[in-house]
C-alpha cells in the first residue's frame, strides 16, 4: 500500500487539512480522480471535522490520548466503467505533544504510552513512500523567529524532514514537499515576496538553506472566513476546501511519474518476450519470470522517481511562483482606511477646484458632470470600504436616512478591516 504521510507540529492545520483534503475529493476532480474511504472511522472523522466546520467553528486539536488511523483508496473514475483503483492513501494523525517527545522538545517522563506513539511517528515518517511537512507561517511572520513556540515549532518542522530523508545505512528517502498551511492568512505575504519557495527563503532561511531543493507550495483548507465582534476568524458556513488542490495535484504527480517509469519497462518486456519463441529453453526460463514479475506488482511499489533527493551543490535561487488563484480572494474587491480617506481627499478637492475653476452659468453642464465624476466614485470607494468590513455596497443606502447616516457613513470609513479573507475577497495589500 502506497503510504503517503502528512506531517506537521501543532497549530500547522493538519487535522483541519486532512479533513477538507477528504471533503474536496468525495467527488471526482477535473481529471475524475477521488478519494474513498476504507473504513467507517475515515469516513466518521471527515464528516465530523466538517460538521462542526459548517457550523462556524474550528474542531479543537487532536486529543493526546487520539491517534487516527486515516485511510482511502485513490481512484480514477473511467466513462462507462467501474472506477480504476490508483493505490491506498494512509494518513496518520498524531497530537502535538507526540511531535515534542518524538524530536525531542520533551522528555518522555517514563509515560510508556507516549514514548510508544512518540516510536510510532518516527517510524511512520521513515516508512512513507511520500512526505509532506505543513509549515505554518502565520506565527512566523505576525511574532519573528524569536518567538519561543515559533522556535519550538520550526525546530521540530526540521527535525521530521531531517527524519524522512535520512539516508543512513543506504536507505532511500522518499519523495517529500514542504507545504505552507492555512495560506489563506497570509496569501498577500506570499504574493509579495514572489512565491512560496521564497517565502520559506525570507521568514525560515535555516530551513530553506537545508532543502532549497523540494518542492514548496502553498495550501489552505478554507477559502471563506467570518470574523466574530472580538475580531477572531472561524470558518464560514458557505467555505469550500478548494485551495487544496494543489496537494493533491503534487500527489498526482508522483503516480504520473511512477505510471511513467512502469510503462518503460514493457518494451523490454515484450521484447524478452519475441526472443524468447525462437527457443524453448529461452521460453522456459527468460520471459516468463519476467512477465510474472509485472503482471503481479509486489506488495509495496517503489517510491517514484520523479525527484533526485540530493540536493544541487549550488543552492538555486528562490524562483517566483505565483500562488494559486482562489475563489472570492481577489484585493480589487476591498479597500483600507487609508485608501479610503485619501481617494475621498483627492477627488472632492480636485472636484472643488476644478468646480470653482468652471463657476459659470455657461459652464453648468461641465459643472454637473464634474459633480457625477465626484459621486461616482465617492460611491465606488464606499462600497470596496464597506466590501473590507464584510458588509454589502448597498448599504450607502442607509446613509440617507436621516440623523443617523451620518454616523453610519463614519463608522463604515473609520472601522479596521476584517484580517482575513472574507467574502469579498482577501485583505488589500
Amino acid at each position: 500500500m502506497k503510504k503517503i504521510a502528512i506531517v506537521g507540529v501543532e497549530g500547522s492545520g493538519k487535522t483541519v487539512m486532512l479533513a477538507g483534503l477528504g471533503e474536496l475529493y468525495s467527488r471526482p476532480d477535473q481529471d475524475g480522480y477521488f478519494l474513498a474511504p476504507k473504513n467507517f472511522t475515515t469516513a466518521a472523522y471527515v464528516s465530523g471535522i466538517i460538521a462542526k466546520m459548517r457550523e462556524g467553528q474550528w474542531p479543537s486539536a487532536t486529543a493526546g490520548d487520539v491517534m487516527q488511523g486515516l485511510n482511502w483508496t485513490l481512484r480514477k473514475q473511467l466513462p462507462g466503467h467501474r472506477p480504476q483503483d490508483i493505490c491506498e492513501v494512509s494518513f496518520l494523525d498524531f497530537a502535538g505533544e507526540v511531535y515534542r517527545t518524538a524530536f525531542g522538545i520533551k522528555a518522555e517522563d517514563g509515560d510508556a504510552e507516549l514514548a510508544k506513539e512518540a516510536a510510532a511517528l518516527r517510524e511512520y515518517i521513515r516508512a512513507a513512500d511520500e512526505v509532506i511537512v505543513l509549515v505554518n507561517l502565520r506565527d512566523v511572520i505576525a511574532y519573528g523567529g524569536y518567538d519561543a513556540r515559533v522556535q519550538e515549532s520550526m525546530w521540530i518542522s526540521n527535525a521530521i524532514l531531517e527524519c524522512a530523508l535520512d539516508e543512513s545505512n543506504g536507505r532511500r528517502p522518499p519523495r517529500a514537499a514542504i507545504v505552507l498551511s492555512q495560506a489563506d492568512a497570509y496569501m498577500s505575504t506570499i504574493s509579495e515576496c514572489g512565491g512560496a519557495k521564497a517565502t520559506i527563503a525570507k521568514y525560515l532561511p535555516h530551513l530553506w538553506n537545508s532543502y532549497s531543493w523540494l518542492d514548496v507550495f502553498e495550501a489552505a483548507a478554507v477559502d471563506l472566513v467570518r470574523q466574530d465582534a472580538d475580531g477572531q476568524i472561524y470558518p464560514h458556513p458557505d467555505f469550500t476546501a478548494k485551495l487544496l488542490s494543489p496537494l493533491m495535484d503534487w500527489i498526482k504527480s508522483g503516480l504520473a511519474a511512477a505510471t511513467a517509469s512502469v510503462g518503460a519497462r514493457v518494451p523490454r518486456i515484450k521484447a524478452a518476450a519475441s526472443a524468447g519463441r525462437t527457443s524453448k529453453a529461452k521460453m522456459k526460463f527468460g520471459p516468463i519470470p519476467q512477465m510474472q514479475n509485472f503482471t503481479q506488482p509486489p506488495s509495496t511499489p517503489p517510491p517514484p522517481p520523479q525527484l533526485q533527493q540530493q540536493p544541487p551543490s549550488t543552492p538555486p535561487s528562490p524562483p517566483p511562483s505565483t500562488p494559486p488563484s482562489a475563489p472570492a480572494t481577489t484585493n480589487s474587491n476591498r479597500l483600507d482606511r487609508g485608501a479610503f480617506w485619501l481617494g475621498n481627499l483627492i477627488f472632492f478637492v480636485v472636484g472643488g477646484l476644478l468646480l470653482s475653476f468652471f463657476d459659470s452659468d455657461e459652464w453648468v453642464w461641465v459643472q454637473i458632470i464634474i459633480a457625477l465624476i465626484v459621486l461616482y466614485f465617492s460611491l465606488s470607494f464606499y462600497s470596496l470600504r464597506a466590501h473590507d468590513i464584510g458588509w454589502s455596497g448597498w448599504t450607502i443606502l442607509l446613509c440617507g436616512i436621516p440623523y443617523v447616516g451620518p454616523f453610519i457613513w463614519l463608522y463604515v470609513a473609520l472601522k479596521p478591516g476584517d484580517p482575513g479573507v472574507n467574502k469579498y475577497g482577501a485583505p488589500p495589500a
